[in-house]
């Protein structure tokens, strides 16, 4: 073989695998940015599967599996309504239930072959939102694609995969909500309507193909244009209200169908697009309506009925640019012409629908108006983004912008009006109009609407893109595969230059590793290996206590009728539903709603669709039992189960609640935990009035605002503070006469119908705190590691009561304290109770005598706690005390009761104690003048329990005769001494997510902090 042949087969194999590399780096290089995304986004896995049980973060993705758990037994169909929420009505979200969910339930069908176990349908469940984020990369390159070719493509999907920002973490394995699939399909429909805007305007379809039939030079544009409004539609069947996105088109071809007419263009040929794509879209959304009414939050009318406005829309104005041509006018006219129309059409729209035009203007606001309500800023969400929120911040919003993008968010601003001015002066582009008015509806959401950062990545990374591969074509740098000996160092050096400058911000060493730093974007490999499930861990004991030692939903008390409410079953869609006997509902925050569906298997009262949460709040601020008791039973006479309760009377209530119909049980459990008697406490205030909080801030001449509201329940107070004298905020007495404190903080002492039925194993500091930067928290929640109650646990518990009542804060050994605190389990579980009323006589001289329940109680944990209950007697020495707590556990959930995990360690011991002295010393020191049990079914059943004559202590007998742990009704009871600080105890944030805006200081959410190291607490000092 000749040296000539060897050359040109060795040209021949270097041509070929040029050609190959040509023909394939893209596809190879998107298929890795994908596996990578995938990859890092699945890290955490293993963080939510415990044991049996699989996790996920927040709380609507336990809903969503909910749902997807439904639709797999009834593919295709979703759940129509569902009683097991929103206790006692019932609801039908249409959030819920949406593509998004049928989707994960045919990939559960696929891997079970047809028939998944719940484990495997709750798997993939969990790494969804992974493939689902991996996924948006494709539209993102084509969008990109568009422009500049497959390079600079590449590069966005490159870009995107670093992100570290909100889309990042709702992508990412266990948060499973809608979010990262809205940010798919829309990022899928603005491509479907790019590609149909650049047909239309290369085919430049016009009215009279259409009067002539000419199918062959119409099936393009206007098959494009179907594809896009099937794109639209997906959309719209993943979330409905992203009909806001319809919206936005409508702004679109408005202001590209006025340009065409400005500058001399057919219109035509772009409102081909918009006629036919709304059209299609309206069509398919009125196959999915449920709701006849202009809900957003529904698929209702007001999906098909904007998409043909805009469709209507699309073709006025194009009628209108024939008639301006045809009658010679002024192409200057039409935009003003146009505005005017707006105006007019508005107007009537406000007149003969006002309901569809309070929707739009409402959303409007909500969406991208910074309109939020102030019980709509309590969701973490839902609040501005920082920076905006409280006052217009440079800085703050910078460093916000800066963590969620790095300098990518620059860069796309630079693009934004960088396209805006090309596509007015030089290169027009239907297409860029589009993207243009997107990206500024989409800055709007995100500034308004922190969430929806996860839409804004979509305008950030293709801005930047844009850019970068304008920058690329100026230095004639755009073709990846050519030879590297044509490119010029200058080249190199400006096309490297707008590169590092997009990404270096999101690598080592400029991105922060190893953890979160304030303002730095995180380096997504080490910020995806640090997920978890966040706060329902703490959670997971109480459901699994609830599921299997409360009655079945229908079998409380006599009744059978479980098999008439199943978990899974179909259920028609009605404004209220009719729960039969023994149906019974629990009462939480409504953060927690879809945890005790999913979780405990039980129907919530509220939920955190933000159903009933006025009624919730109105319970847990009641400031008396008998109001609260009142709340509870006019709950069935009010539409939608919280009405204007706050706002009436306990008398109002009752009255209400006589004639309210016998559906089902009522609220049967009432569920706590840390952080609603903590940092959530604030949002508790926020969504009700109490009458009296009312009527002091009238005599205040103040608003009955939540704001108002809320500072009624906090004072000052001075505080020794690592030897120094400090006023530091804390709750007042209002706070501590609020049912959520009686039961949470006092474990229901002193309360005649509820009793502590759970509590969790893990416990939490719960009170004020400073921490080592200065802040001060006046209500915030702890959690300590480990599980159980122990003698530290005790020795803790002692200090902090101690530590309370002298005004001492306890310090830590980086600088920060705890205060007007206390150690609480993190989660109780309450069960509302006739009560058993335990009657006698007082034999001789009643006056000036107290009659006192007493009893000791023990959780499953260890930990022990006193109850008492205190009356006088009445003239003739007779006196009723009603108790909740039974000194037998003899009614379990078969019988209609519950299993309780709260056991006597005593009968009840009754007390006569003079009033005059009674509070100066702890009442189990007092002697004991006559001993009963109480009998669960009296319990239940209000039945008495008689001790008969009772005499009163002999005055020259031994007062201190009892058992000297027992606990008086202050609390009071603990030896004096000096406080002493942790014993290296380090607080670090957990990284939870929950859902309620407070004062918190974890991401996206207010969670309570964690612990490291198990706390060795000193005793206070003899």
């Amino acid at each position: 073989m000749s040296q000539e042949t060897a050359t040109a087969e060795e040209t021949e194999e270097d041509t070929s695998v040029l050609e190959l590399w040509r023909t394939w780096y893209d596809t190879v290089g998107l298929a890795g940015v994908m596996l990578f995304m995938l990859w890092v986004r699945l890290q955490s896995r293993d963080n939510f599967i415990r044991g049996d049980e699989v996790l996920f973060s927040g709380n609507d993705a336990f809903y969503h599996f909910r749902e997807i758990s439904y639709t797999v037994n009834n593919w295709p169909w979703t759940m129509p309504f569902d009683p097991w929420t929103r206790y006692p009505t019932g609801t039908s979200v249409g959030q819920f239930g949406t593509l998004f969910d049928q989707l994960i339930a045919t990939a559960a069908l696929i891997v079970g072959l047809g028939d998944p176990s719940s484990r495997q349908v709750a798997l993939v469940t969990l790494v969804a939102p992974a493939v689902f984020g991996a996924l948006v990369a494709l539209p993102v390159y084509y969008i990109v694609r568009r422009f500049h070719g497959r390079g600079t493509g590449l590069f966005a999907a490159a870009l995107l995969a670093l992100m570290p920002g909100t889309f990042f973490r709702r992508s990412t394995v266990g948060f499973a909500d809608h979010h990262v699939a809205e940010t798919l399909f829309m990022a899928i429909a603005v491509l479907a309507t790019m590609a149909a805007l650049g047909v239309a305007e290369r085919e430049l379809p016009v009215y009279e193909q259409l009067l002539d039939r000419d199918w062959d030079g119409l099936w393009r544009p206007v098959g494009h244009s179907a594809l896009a409004g099937l794109a639209t539609f997906l959309y719209l069947w993943v979330w409905p209200p992203g009909v806001v996105l319809v919206g936005i088109l409508g702004v679109f071809y408005t202001v590209a169908l006025s340009t065409d007419v400005l500058t001399g263009r057919s219109p035509e040929h772009v409102a081909q697009v918009g006629i036919v794509s709304m059209t299609v879209t309206a069509l398919l959304s009125l196959l999915r309506i449920a709701d006849f009414s202009f809900s957003a939050t529904d698929p209702s009318l007001l999906q098909p009925v904007l998409a043909l406005a805009v469709a209507g829309w699309c073709t006025s104005l194009a009628a209108a640019a024939r008639l301006w041509d045809g009658e010679d006018l002024s192409e200057r006219a039409y935009p003003a012409a146009v505005a005017g129309t707006i105006v007019v059409a508005l107007g009537l729209i406000a007149v003969v629908l006002p309901s569809l035009y309070n929707t739009i203007v409402s959303q409007s606001l909500r969406a991208f108006g910074f309109g939020q309500s102030d019980t709509v800023l309590t969701i973490a969400e839902a609040q501005a983004a920082p920076g905006i929120a409280d006052g217009f911040d440079v800085g703050t919003l910078n460093s916000f912008l800066y963590s969620q993008y790095g300098l990518a968010y620059v860069v796309a601003l630079v693009g934004l009006v960088w396209m805006t001015f090309r596509t007015a002066y030089t290169e027009y582009r239907a297409e860029y109009v589009l993207l243009v008015v997107l990206s500024v509806f989409l800055w709007l959401m995100a500034l308004t609407q922190t969430r929806f950062n996860y839409y804004l990545v979509l305008s950030v990374v293709v801005m930047t893109a844009w850019v970068f591969g304008h920058v690329a074509r100026a230095m004639d740098f755009q073709d990846l595969t050519g030879r590297i000996g044509d490119i010029k160092p200058y080249q190199v050096i400006t096309v490297v230059a707008v590169f590092m400058l997009a990404f270096a911000p999101l690598l080592p060493p400029l991105a922060a590793t190893g953890g979160a730093a304030g303002g730095q974007p995180a380096f997504v490999v080490d910020a995806g290996d640090g997920f978890g499930p966040g706060a329902v861990a703490g959670w997971t004991g109480t459901g699994d206590w609830m599921s299997e030692n409360t009655p079945e939903v229908g079998n409380y008390g006599d009744a059978t009728n479980a098999d008439e409410v199943p978990y899974y079953g179909t259920f028609g869609r009605t404004d209220d539903y009719d729960y039969p006997d023994g149906a019974y509902g629990v009462l939480s925050w409504w953060d927690y709603g879809h945890w005790i569906t999913a979780l405990g298997e039980r129907p919530p009262h509220a939920n955190p669709f933000q159903q009933n949460a006025r009624s919730s709040s109105s319970y847990l601020q009641a400031s008396s039992e008998e109001r609260a008791d009142a709340v509870l039973d006019a709950l069935p006479a009010v539409d939608g189960g919280g009405g204007q309760l706050d706002e009436m009377t306990t008398e109002e209530l009752r009255a209400m609640a006589d004639g309210a119909p016998d559906d089902g049980e009522g609220v049967q459990y009432v569920v706590i935990d840390d952080q609603t008697a903590g940092e959530k406490f604030a949002a508790v205030t926020q969504w009700s009035v109490p009458p009296d909080n009312r009527a002091r801030l009238a005599e205040q001449n103040r608003n009955p605002t939540g704001d108002n509201n809320q500072r009624l329940y906090f004072d000052r107070q001075r505080y020794q503070l690592r030897g120094q004298n400090e006023t530091l905020p804390v709750v007042s007495d209002r706070y501590r006469e609020t049912m959520l404190a009686k039961l949470y903080l006092r474990d229901a002492n002193g309360l005649e119908h509820y009793r502590l039925v759970h509590e969790s194993s893990r416990y939490s500091i719960v009170g004020g705190a400073v921490q080592p930067n200065g802040r001060v928290a006046p209500r915030t929640s702890t959690r300590l590691p480990g599980e159980g109650w122990s003698q530290d646990r005790a020795n803790l518990s002692r200090q902090l009561d101690f530590a309370r009542r002298q005004g001492v804060a306890v310090p830590t050994p980086r600088g920060g304290a705890f205060y007007d605190a206390s150690l609480e389990a993190a989660v109780k579980t309450y069960e509302r109770v006739d009560g058993a009323t335990i009657t006698g006589q007082v034999d001789g001289d009643a006056a000036n005598l107290s009659v006192v329940a007493y009893v000791e109680l023990e959780t499953a944990t260890g930990r022990q706690f006193a109850y008492q209950q205190g009356v006088e007697p009445d003239d003739d020495g007779s006196f009723e005390v009603t108790v909740p707590y039974a000194t037998d556990d003899t009614v379990g959930p078969d019988d209609g009761g519950t299993n309780t995990s709260v056991t006597t360690v005593t009968d009840y011991q009754i007390k006569l104690v003079n009033s005059q002295i009674r509070g100066l010393l702890p009442t189990a020191q007092f002697p004991t003048a006559a001993e009963t049990a109480v009998p669960e079914t009296a319990v239940y059943d209000g039945e008495t329990v008689s001790v008969g004559a009772v005499s009163p202590p002999d005055p020259g007998g031994n007062e201190n005769e009892g058992n000297e742990n027992g606990g008086d009704e202050n609390g009071d009871n603990e030896s004096e001494g000096s406080v002493r600080g942790w014993n290296g105890v380090t607080p670090t944030v957990d990284a939870g997510h929950a859902e309620t805006a407070g004062t918190g200081t974890g991401p996206e959410a207010n969670t309570g902090g964690e612990y490291a190291p198990t706390p060795v607490i000193a005793e206070p000092a003899d």
